[in-house]
Order: structure tokens, then sequence, then C-alpha cells
């Protein structure tokens, strides 16, 4: 029946006609089993009946029947993808954090996932989202971080400071970046650790968030305990002169 709903459905000229929508009503009325046979019309679709298929595919969307647009989301067809990703966008009738889940799935075409998850970043936990950003490749893991960087307040903070010492440079060096925003003592002395990390680009990040955050407050006083007034003197000038080369120099 579904079949037979979404042929009377393309055949009709534009989709808002009489008989278009009887078509897409008889369909929302199948439920959960016009799901599949909805994603694959994407592939022979045209824009107009393309958006009306997309609105009734957020309207089936539920945690139930979430596991039919995962499936959507491995299509080898990118305009089938391209549909289930618009629907998952635009619903807001499903626990978001299962996107997160899916960030592990080789089979997700991982473009499309990352960009819903930036579209319905504002439901999402930002401390699961950090769970699952390890594993991706480095493109992905930006664009997550990224994500991360838009929705994390400070209840963040004792997770990214957990997460620091991490054996990922560009993880630690997101994370610094991270923790930069948050003008806090054991912010400071986390980023203070990471002036000894073994990784070039980490020591400079380091130094560079504990400047750029308030050198003389909290970049003083972390160094200050270190016993290194000269290098308090250095950081100073260099908060003041915003040069490059002369983080380099002190975070070689």
């Amino acid at each position: 029946k579904a079949e037979r709903c979404l042929t009377q459905l393309l055949s009709e000229r534009d989709p808002a006609s009489p008989e278009g929508r009887k078509a897409l009503e008889s369909l929302r009325s199948i439920g959960p089993d016009a799901i599949p046979k909805v994603i694959e019309a994407f592939a022979t679709a045209d824009k107009e009946h393309s958006g009306a298929m997309v609105t009734l595919l957020a309207s089936l969307l539920d945690d139930k029947t979430f596991p039919l647009f995962t499936a959507g989301l491995g299509h080898t067809d990118k305009l089938c993808v391209a549909g289930v990703t618009k629907a998952l966008a635009i619903s807001a009738n499903y626990d978001t954090n299962r996107l997160t889940e899916l960030l592990g799935r080789p089979e997700i075409f991982k473009p499309a996932l990352i960009e819903i998850l930036g579209i319905v970043r504002k439901r999402l936990n930002a401390r699961e989202l950090l769970k699952r950003a390890y594993d991706l490749e480095p493109r992905e893991k930006a664009a997550v971080f990224k994500i991360i960087g838009d929705i994390a307040g400070p209840d963040l903070v004792p997770d990214l400071i957990a997460r620091i010492e991490g054996k990922d440079p560009s993880v630690r060096l997101n994370i610094i970046e991270l923790l930069s925003r948050f003008n806090q003592p054991e912010v400071a002395r986390a980023l203070e650790r990471q002036l000894k990390d073994k990784n070039r680009m980490v020591r400079k990040a380091a130094l560079e968030a504990l400047v750029e955050g308030d050198v003389e407050g909290l970049a003083d006083e972390v160094l200050v305990g270190e016993g290194d007034q000269h290098r308090v003197a250095e950081v100073g000038q260099l908060g003041q002169a915003g040069g490059e080369p002369q983080v380099l120099a002190l975070a070689h």
C-alpha cells in the first residue's frame, strides 16, 4: 500500500493538490511501515515532492521509529540520506542524544550526522557528545568539538579538566581551547600543567590560553606559584604585544 501511495504522490505535479494531500495522509496513516519506502523514494523525487516527504517523515519520527531513520543515514544514495537528515533536523519528537551514539557506527554517513548535531545542538548533552568525540577522523572531530563549544557551560569544566591529559594531542588542543573560555582557578591550574606537555603545539596553546584569558590575574597566580618571576614578566609583555614569535619562544 505504501508503494501505491508513493506512486500516486509522485505522479502529482503538485504534492499540495487534493490527490497529493490524500496520498500523504494515507502514508501517514500507514505509520512506521511506510518509513523505509518513503526514504527509498527520495532517490527519484523532485524538490517539491521531497519537501513534502521530509515533513511526512518528521511526523512519523519518534523514539520507537528512530532506528528506521538510523538505517536511512547509512543509505547508499545521497538523496535518501539528505531527506532523512532534514527530517531528523526538524523533528522535536525524539531524544536527540541518541544521535551521539551513531558517531561510533561506521555505516553512518558522518557529514550528514554532524550536520544534524549542529542543528539540534541546543538539545544535546555536551558531556555525552564529548565522550563520543575521541574515535572520529580529524575533520569530524574538529566539527564535533565546535558543536561542544557552542553548548558547553561551566558544568562541563570538570569533565574537560579530567580529559586534558589524554593521549590524543588533537583532543588536548580542542579541550584547551574550550577551557580557555572559563576564567576559573582550576582551569588555570590545568592549563599550567600543559605547559610541560611533550607536544609543542599543546604547550603553545596552553600558554596562549593563559595569556589571553587573564594575564594580570590567573596567569600570574599560576606562574608565581611555580616561583618563576621572570616568566611572569615575559608573559605580561606577551599579553600586551600579542606577538606570535614570543608565544613560540615561551612554549618551546
